[in-house]
């Protein structure tokens, strides 16, 4: 580490990334960080939605291409009912994915169930 702070050494051009205090614009730029996001995406009709768990890309729109489905979510059932196969989940968290505020409420859920 140099006087960056939180950047590593050799990664240093104009200063203020907005991002952490002392580290540099270029350091963002090479990072390279898997932008993988485990979220939901909306099937069903009007009134009535049912989401897969995906795997997709972090820039990926919501029901755009994805990687990977991963489980289901029907919140019109009593209760809302969830299935995730949880071997692909854990393959891919062990990836570097991360999943969403709303998917990780839901992971809470169905371990607990």
């Amino acid at each position: 580490m140099e006087n960056g702070g939180n950047c590593p050494k050799g990664l240093f051009g104009k200063q203020d990334s907005g991002k952490v205090p002392g580290c540099t614009i270029d350091y963002w730029r090479k990072r390279k960080i898997m932008a993988v996001r485990i979220r939901l995406t909306r099937l069903g009709r009007k009134k009535k939605p049912f989401y897969r768990i995906i795997v997709a890309d972090g820039e990926s729109p919501r029901d755009g291409k994805f990687l990977d489905i991963i489980g289901t979510y029907d919140p019109l059932q009593e209760p809302a009912e969830v299935k995730i196969d949880t071997e692909k989940l854990n393959d891919w968290l062990g990836r570097g994915a991360v999943p969403s505020v709303t998917v990780n409420n839901l992971i809470k859920k169905h371990a607990a169930a």
